[in-house]
């Protein structure tokens, strides 16, 4: 962005993730009141990822730094939770 010498973007990627998760559980609600259930549980879903998402990348959360630099590890979690996510993704959708 470079605007007012701000050059890494991550705290506003990270919002942008919890803000579009808090829009999709309020999404969520509205449908569960027109009583679409199953649109209701893939908004959750969605919501509730990508608010997780937007947590685990906030650098002010200090989630990466209780890492003490050793990134491998902490790539490794984070795709440990990437499968999970996607496994439960893919169960609502067989099921």
């Amino acid at each position: 962005m470079g605007f007012r010498g701000v050059s890494n973007q991550s705290v506003f990627v990270a919002n942008l993730c919890f803000l579009a998760g808090l829009g999709l559980l309020i999404s969520a609600q509205w449908e569960m009141v027109r009583g679409n259930t199953f649109e209701y549980t893939i908004l959750a879903a969605f919501g509730l990822y990508y608010g997780g998402y937007g947590v685990l990348i906030l650098p002010s959360t200090g989630i990466l730094e209780s890492y003490q630099g050793d990134t491998a590890e902490y790539y490794n979690a984070f795709g440990i939770y990437q499968l999970g996510e996607s496994y439960s993704y893919l169960k609502e959708r067989t099921d």
